[in-house]
């Protein structure tokens, strides 16, 4: 499999939690699921296409179909 093949996607670490008087709150830890990407060993075309241009391509594809 090649790196056009692959999108990153990740709803961890998100912890839930509740201010005072109740409002939500997510907490993302200092944005580890973004640095795990920056970190993977891809050159930055790759990371690219992983973090968001494969995505874009897949759902033009399918939005050309639908037209």
């Amino acid at each position: 499999m090649s790196a056009d093949r692959i999108l990153y996607s990740t709803d961890y670490p998100f912890t839930y939690g509740y201010r005072p008087r109740g409002f939500p709150y997510v907490y993302t830890s200092n944005d580890e699921a973004r640095a795990f990407l920056e970190k993977a060993p891809f050159t930055d075309e790759q990371k690219a296409g992983i973090g968001h241009r494969n995505w874009e391509r897949l759902t033009a594809r399918a939005e050309r179909q639908m037209a």
